[in-house]
């Protein structure tokens, strides 16, 4: 057993992350780091020995043991294994970029610093990007799927062209063309 899944709520957005955790960590006390905030906070790792008691006897409430290790001397950023991202990749108008996708509700388009209209506001050079291009929603099952925000060159998702108002889901390593920029869709 390399590592651990590990449910921490940030007490500052109330957003539910799952970390992926090393075996150096487990039984330590370490600061998390809120991917979404930036928020740190004290969180005990729990033990292997934690974790079998937890096994057997899962009713009841474990305390945990006080170790010399509980004082955490380091801050850890560990990654969200739960993550949906838009990866762009880049082309000679437009360079790598990545976004993180955690909102409910965000529409991709063109960066302007006059005014974005865009919550992913993609830099590029790309004139058939429209500022305001198209819409990502978070679905019930955790998944992602995306439309048409009315644009004038469409949104093709795998070479397939979206109709005007249709919604299809994402899967992973789907590839979005917005323009003639290139995003893949990546999730862990």
């Amino acid at each position: 057993m390399d590592k651990i899944k590990v449910k921490h709520t940030c007490s500052s957005c109330g957003k539910q992350q799952i970390y992926s955790v090393g075996q150096e960590y487990m039984g330590k006390a370490v600061n998390l780091v809120c991917n979404t905030c930036n928020t740190k906070a004290q969180h005990r790792i729990p033990s292997l020995e934690d974790l079998k008691k937890r096994q057997t006897a899962p009713a009841q409430n474990l305390k945990q043991s006080q170790t010399d290790d509980d004082n955490p001397k380091t801050q850890v950023r560990f990654t969200n294994t739960a993550s949906h991202f838009l990866e762009v990749l880049p082309n000679e108008k437009t360079p790598n970029q990545r976004f993180e996708l955690d909102q409910k509700y965000l529409t991709i388009g063109r960066f302007s610093s006059q005014s974005n209209l865009s919550d992913i506001g993609i830099k590029t050079a790309d004139e058939f990007m429209s500022r305001k291009h198209a819409i990502l929603r978070s679905q019930p099952n955790g998944k992602f799927t995306i439309s048409d925000a009315g644009s004038l060159n469409k949104v093709f998702v795998n070479d397939n062209e979206l109709a005007p108002g249709e919604e299809v889901y994402l899967q992973k390593d789907d590839l979005v063309r917005i323009g003639r920029t290139v995003l893949r869709y990546v999730t862990n």
